[in-house]
Parts: structure tokens; sequence; C-alpha cells
């Protein structure tokens, strides 16, 4: 199963795009995704819509504030009406997302519709028993660290959940 080490904050986005270069990032698209996520014991489970494609993504992570590990699965999904038709949908949210890379690090610059504005790091970590792209686990909660102290949020209130729990909060 694949993993990363990810970390969440709220962040004025022109401030830490100005950080970018500096960390010589590159920038890796534009995208627009709506996540439905769905009621899963013992994971969480979301549909991700984006560009005319949909994809079911499984993932077990703490919630906890700092740098955490993910441990996921994504499945393509052919038919989007029947996957959500199979489960009792928690909560829908639709962001726009700037795509940024720092060596094995996705950095996403994300607008939430009725959330706000957020800086999330994701650094893929490798499989176990893998040769493969992604770092051993302390390796990627020092690089993620490190990305975050180079944009200035090192030092921000990290956020434990998933932006389908501020969701919640917001609609109670």
């Amino acid at each position: 199963m694949p993993a990363n080490v990810e970390v969440k904050v709220r962040a004025e986005l022109g401030r830490v795009r100005e950080r970018l270069p500096g960390l010589r990032a590159r920038r890796a698209g534009f995208l627009r995704q709506r996540d439905t996520y769905f009621d899963a014991r013992g994971l969480r489970l979301k549909l991700r819509e984006q560009g005319g494609h949909a994809e079911l993504i499984a993932y077990v992570r703490p919630d906890r504030t700092g740098e955490r590990r993910s441990d996921y699965v994504v499945i393509p999904v052919q038919d989007v009406r029947f996957a959500l038709s199979q489960f009792a949908a928690r909560v829908v949210v639709d962001k726009v997302r700037e795509l940024w890379m720092i060596g094995r690090t996705r950095v996403h610059l994300d607008r939430v519709r009725g959330l706000g504005t957020f800086v999330e790091l994701e650094t893929l970590l490798r499989r176990p028993g893998e040769d493969g792209a992604g770092l051993r686990a302390s390796q990627g909660e020092r690089e993620c660290r490190r990305i975050l102290d180079g944009l200035g949020l090192g030092r921000e209130r990290k956020i434990p959940g998933s932006y389908a729990d501020l969701a919640e909060v917001r609609d109670s």
C-alpha cells in the first residue's frame, strides 16, 4: 500500500507562493477537485472527481497535529453514479488546488470553498521492501518539516483532520 507523510496548515497563499522559488519548487499543475467523503468503518473513503475522471481513495491516517503517516490506495472509477450510490455520503468538499513539487513532496496550495486557504504537504514514502522513488519514514518527516519551515509555516498550527472534518464542524 502506498504511503506518505502529510501535514496541513491554514495559510495566506500569496506569501507562500513568494517562497516557492527559493525552495526550487516546480509548478506541476492546477486542479479543480470535488471530493465526496463517505462513512466507512476504520478508514477514510472519498470519491475524487477531477478533469472528467474519478477515483476512489481509501486511506488510514491518525487525526493528530504535525506530520503524520497516511497509508492509501487509489482505485480508478468508471461509473461515478454507481460509486456514489454504494455508500452514504458524509460531506462534499470543492477545492481549487495549485500543485507544486519539491523533491519527493507534493505541495498543494488549496482554496477550499467555505473553509479558506491552506497548504498541504504530502511527501512520498518508500513501500516496505521497495527500492523505489520514496523516502524512509524518518527521511520523509524531515523533508516535510524542512519544506514547511522554508515556506514560513513551521510555527503555524497544524490541522489534525481532513477538509471533510473541517466542513462538518463548520456545518454543525
